[in-house]
C-alpha cells in the first residue's frame, strides 16, 4: 500500500528536495491506481477512510 508513501509527503511537502521530487511522480502513479488526480488533503481522507 502506498499509505507510507503518501504521509511522507503529506508530512513533508516542501522539506527535502528529495521528497520534493518524488511528489508529483506519486501524484502521477496514485493517478494512474485511482484512476482519478487527487490531492494531498483528499489523499490524506482518503487513506484515513481505507
Amino acid at each position: 500500500m502506498m499509505g507510507p508513501r503518501l504521509a511522507t509527503i503529506l508530512r513533508h511537502p516542501h522539506g527535502k528536495v528529495d521528497d520534493c521530487d518524488e511528489a508529483p511522480m506519486e501524484e502521477k502513479r496514485t493517478t494512474k491506481l485511482q484512476g482519478r488526480k487527487r490531492t494531498g488533503a483528499d489523499a490524506g481522507r482518503r487513506r484515513a477512510t481505507t
